[in-house]
């Protein structure tokens, strides 16, 4: 399955290399880090996340059109572990 990491540039919780980890352990993997956000991306930048999730989601799910924002078409810009 494929599956998204989302992770906080800052973050002191979890460092980076944590998630580089996931990254490379997990087949499928898509990760994006925030470089300027802390630990709790979904109280600093909800709406952000929410456009991410629903951009990872949207190919491979169908989602109602009142959920979907403003969303980016494509995964550029993401590393990708396959």
């Amino acid at each position: 399955l494929p599956t998204l990491i989302l992770w906080g540039g800052k973050d002191i919780t979890t460092p980076v290399s944590d998630a580089e980890i996931l990254n490379e352990e997990i087949q499928n993997s898509y990760l994006h880090i925030f470089p300027n956000q802390p630990h709790a991306l979904n109280i600093t930048i909800p709406k952000t996340l929410a456009k991410y999730i629903i951009k990872f989601l949207k190919p491979n799910f169908i989602i109602p059109k009142k959920l979907i924002c403003h969303t980016p078409t494509d995964r550029s810009g993401w590393q990708t572990k396959t």
